[in-house]
């Protein structure tokens, strides 16, 4: 009888071990991995708003938009720490400016190199984000880890805008990807 407790004593305390260990590896990565998130959000962040000053040098004489409605949205964007619908939306109608400004043609070559050589640079750099924010959510998401991660931490939003061509709203695109899962949670009648 004694064998059997220190048996089970054993084998409690050995799983009380692993799951220990494993969860000090889990947590290591998952904060690994957001900070990769982060570190890459903060270089996309940076860019971004290199870019909204030269497009306000691009937009003297307030042409296309006045400079105060300019500054008021660069402002918000300064303000988000992580990406989030909002952020995509205020960059969605910064780019349909951008383009705009390049379809009238801008004054000189030197001004729309300088934006297609940006436009080029923020488009690695949402890539880099966009897979590190991916790579994070499908961590925490995978099974099992999924059973340990569900409430503790929330996914990462990724930022599906591509500088310098035409995108959908990511609001209305939402809208749409929520409403198409609704229909479908209501055809196999969930």
């Amino acid at each position: 009888m004694k064998k059997v407790i220190i048996i089970f004593i054993s084998l409690i305390v050995a799983a009380f071990l692993v799951i220990s260990i494993g969860k000090y590896f889990v947590e290591r990565e998952i904060i690994q991995r957001d900070q990769d998130v982060d570190e890459k959000w903060n270089l996309l962040k940076n860019d971004v708003y290199l870019h909204a000053e030269l497009l306000s040098k691009i937009n003297e004489n307030n042409k296309y938009i006045s400079n105060d409605s300019l500054n008021l949205i660069i402002n918000n964007q300064k303000m988000i720490n992580e990406c989030t619908l909002d952020f995509s939306e205020n960059e969605y109608y910064l780019n349909k400016l951008v383009l705009k400004i390049k379809a009238d043609t801008l004054s000189n070559d030197s001004d729309l190199n300088a934006l297609e050589s940006k436009h080029k640079r923020l488009n690695h750099l949402v890539l880099n984000y966009d897979t590190a924010a991916r790579n994070y959510n499908d961590f925490i998401r995978s099974f099992p880890l999924n059973l340990y991660t569900f409430k503790r931490y929330k996914t990462k939003e990724w930022f599906e805008l591509k500088y310098g061509i035409e995108n959908e709203n990511p609001k209305t695109k939402y809208d749409k990807d929520l409403e198409w899962m609704l229909e479908i949670e209501k055809s196999k009648g969930l």
